[in-house]
């Protein structure tokens, strides 16, 4: 519905600046541009080519009514009109074509640029947990392999280092599962 009646208003808007234009003999000939303009906005604010080719119809059909002699009358067997109908349809479906694919490659954009980030947070998220991991083995194997050589409080040195780490582990992961909580819908922030 949007995008059918933001079609109709544009398209009305340009009839009636083309009857306005269409009182002063400077601006004769300019209905065709008008209507061309309006089907150009109608293919960048609308979704896909069935807006854009059916305003490019009726931009067609109105200039060729509405603004060209025989006026109030459709005439497309004079070579002029014919030739005018044929160059704004043609206009008007490569605006449609050009800004639905300029549409496609920006949602293509945005969607890799979401992806790199995604990879980058991910990235990111490895190191940080690579780093208490790394601490927690680390010492892990040198409580093992030097047990009998370290005295008791070296033991727990190490043992407090390894609790420590652990403990600053689990708070990272609780904090990755509230940010995984906070973005499903069922989660309602609270101001």
């Amino acid at each position: 519905w949007k995008d059918s009646l933001t079609s109709l208003g544009v398209l009305t808007a340009a009839f009636v600046v083309c009857l306005i234009l269409h009182n002063f003999p400077i601006a004769e000939g300019l209905a065709g541009m008008v209507l061309v303009l309006a089907v150009f906005l109608i293919s960048v604010v609308t979704e896909g080519y069935i807006y854009g080719v059916a305003a490019s119809f009726l931009a067609v059909l109105i200039d060729n009514f509405a603004f060209t002699f025989p006026f109030f009358a459709f005439d497309f067997l004079t070579l002029e009109n014919l030739i005018s109908a044929i160059v704004m349809l043609i206009v008007a479906v490569m605006t449609c074509t050009l800004t639905t694919k300029i549409k496609i490659q920006q949602g293509i954009n945005a969607e890799a640029e979401k992806e790199k980030m995604r990879a980058n947070l991910l990235r990111a998220v490895s190191h940080d947990l690579r780093t208490p991991l790394t601490t927690i083995y680390g010492a892990c194997g040198i409580l093992r392999e030097n047990y009998d050589v370290f005295s008791r409080n070296k033991h727990l040195e190490l043992l407090r280092q390894i609790q420590e780490d652990s403990e600053n582990l689990i708070h990272m992961v609780e904090n990755l599962l509230m940010i995984t909580k906070a973005n499903s819908s069922s989660v309602r922030l609270e101001k």
